[in-house]
Parts: structure tokens; sequence; C-alpha cells
């Protein structure tokens, strides 16, 4: 049995539930669609039903699970729609990041960046493209955050986390596997330029890519016979 400790008072039992159960949800542990239980959950982790709750209760405010009543708590499922809308919304959280980021960040900063570009390399020679997906979200992440704007970097995370685990569906095709990585490359190198149509340019190229790869996964996925779709293990 997993037992919930105290952190010295200052991380609550809620707070700490909420962490387990959202890494299990971006992980793939606990699937889109899939119903959370909470008396499993409860005994896995020798806590009240409280703190679940709570926890779930700001996970369904965030976006990650839908609370139906009378039946349960259940992941959120992402249709072809809500990704559409997600991929609209980062193409503009995107397009302001580099730009602010040619405007004001540092040098120093862009090699951040650098350093991240370096494990991509590193995990596509081993051609593990799981890794390669988690890798790739810290990237773009660290994009955001080096924009400036916090308040905006926060709204954005938790959006693209719910896309998390259809990143690797972008990777499908060894073709697009090898382009992402000299996309990348060329991001850094045009930030590193302070030339905002160059880079814009490549980062559209590179979602607009990326995008086509997962929806034409979700499509697929939808005239399945049982409409499934199997997650990546992260």
């Amino acid at each position: 049995m997993f037992n919930i400790k105290q952190d010295n008072g200052i991380t609550t039992k809620k707070e700490q539930v909420y962490t387990i159960i959202k890494n299990r949800i971006l992980s793939g542990i606990y699937k889109h669609g899939n119903r959370i239980l909470e008396d499993n959950i409860a005994n896995e982790l020798n806590v009240s039903k409280s703190p679940i709750r709570e926890a779930l209760k700001e996970l369904s405010g965030e976006g990650f699970v839908v609370i139906v009543p009378n039946k349960g708590v259940f992941v959120k499922k992402l249709t072809k729609q809500d990704i559409i809308e997600i991929l609209d919304f980062r193409t503009l959280i995107e397009k302001y990041s580099i730009k602010k980021i040619i405007e004001n960040a540092s040098d120093d900063s862009l090699n951040e960046l650098s350093e991240i570009y370096e494990k991509m390399k590193k995990v596509h020679a081993d051609n593990d493209t799981n890794k390669y997906a988690r890798i790739d979200a810290q990237f773009h992440d660290t994009i955001y955050r080096l924009s400036g704007n916090m308040l905006m970097y926060k709204m954005a995370v938790n959006i693209f986390y719910l896309f998390q685990p259809f990143r690797v569906f972008s990777l499908n095709s060894k073709k697009r596997f090898e382009e992402s990585l000299i996309e990348h490359k060329e991001i850094v190198d045009g930030l590193y330029s302070r030339n905002f149509q160059k880079t814009w340019a490549i980062a559209k190229t590179h979602l607009h890519l990326a995008s086509i790869e997962v929806i034409n996964f979700l499509e697929r996925s939808e005239s399945d016979s049982d409409n499934s779709i199997n997650y990546p293990s992260y």
C-alpha cells in the first residue's frame, strides 16, 4: 500500500493526491474516457475520500476530468474538434511567445532551449519517440515561459497538458520524426538570429505538420469499430 505523508505540513494530502492523479492522466496510466474510481485510489494511497474529491474537483475545473452526476468521474476524452481548437490556440500562443523572446530574451536564456534540443537529438538517435515527445513538450513549454508572460504561460501549460498523450502520434512516420528534429534546430537558430519572420515561418510549418498527423490519427481511430485509442506509456 502507498501511503500519503504530510510534508512538514507544507503539502496537504489533497495537493499530493492531486499531483498523483494529474501525473497519471498525463502519463496515460489513466486513459482518456476511463472512469476514475475513488475507492481504488483511497485504498491504494491510504487516504479518505475527502482529499480525493477535492483533488478531482480541482482537476475538473482545469479540464482534466469530467464529473458526471450519479455516474462518476471520467478522464476527459478529447474529440477531434477539441484537438483542432487546442492546436489553433497553440499556434496563437507560439507566435506571441516567439515575438516576445526575440524582443526581450537574452542569449543566456536561449541556451536553455539549445540544451533541450541536444536532449532531443540524443533520444532521436535512439529512435525513442515516447521520450522524444516528452522532451518536445519541454521545448515548447520553455518557449512559452521565456516569453515572460507568466499568466499566459500557466494557462498554456494547463491546456497543452491535455494534448500530451497525442504528441507521440505526430511522430508516427519516420519522415515526420526526421523533419521534427530539423525544425526544432531551425527554431533555435532563428531565435538566436532574432529573425521573427524566419523563426515563425518554421514554427508555423512545424505546428501545421504535427497537427495534420494528429488529426489523421484521430480520424483513423474514429473509423475503428471499437473507436478505441491505444495511448503510449510515458
